[in-house]
């Protein structure tokens, strides 16, 4: 019969590091990392786009855009619109990648198939109650008849005054969800660090 036993191992005293040292082994970590991106550039994106100040900052990119969309007015024209659309797309776009990652980096491997469902749960949830809410505010003082004129495209018979309500509501909704987007970001900022 064996026994299995388990060896300890003995505490070596530790020299402390010189300069020199120091130097020589970050050197060498700065060195293979920059060959670990040779071979494989796309780990270049994750190391520029991890840090969490990049996140904070598309957070605050979308939300200038929703506080740019509030300039927007019944004359105003389609590139307007059109920018800022794509402003807030490419805010929305650059946060969701690194965010996931920076989440799905938490998690412990055997887990990460339950933090993906639950984090698309989340972002499902978040985005049907906002469209909720934003139709909730942008509905609740305009007539039904202007309301089926305007989802139906056949606003261009309306009046300023007819469409001012609307205007109105929808820049409250978008100042609302600028400030939610701060808020989010003040969040991705005090996250812990990776």
């Amino acid at each position: 019969m064996t026994t299995l036993t388990t060896a300890i191992p003995r505490r070596v005293p530790t020299q402390r590091m010189t300069p020199a040292r120091a130097v020589r082994h970050a050197s060498t970590l700065a060195w293979r990392a920059l060959v670990r991106i040779k071979r494989n550039p796309e780990q270049l994106l994750d190391v520029t786009l991890q840090p969490i100040i990049f996140v904070t900052l598309f957070v605050f990119l979308f939300g200038g855009a929703l506080a740019g969309m509030t300039t927007l007015n019944a004359e105003s024209p389609y590139w307007q619109s059109t920018l800022w659309l794509a402003i807030v797309g490419i805010g929305s776009g650059m946060f969701n990648s690194p965010n996931t990652a920076a989440m799905m980096g938490t998690v412990p491997s055997y887990r990460r198939g339950v933090a993906a469902g639950a984090r698309m749960m989340l972002q499902n949830t978040g985005a049907v109650l906002s469209i909720a809410f934003v139709l909730a505010i942008v509905t609740s003082s305009v007539p039904k008849d202007v309301l089926f004129k305007i989802f139906s495209g056949l606003a261009s018979g309306l009046t300023d005054a007819q469409l001012e309500p609307f205007i109105h509501n929808m820049h409250t909704a978008l100042w609302v969800l600028a400030a939610t987007s701060l808020v989010g970001a003040a969040v991705s900022l005090m996250r812990p660090k990776a």
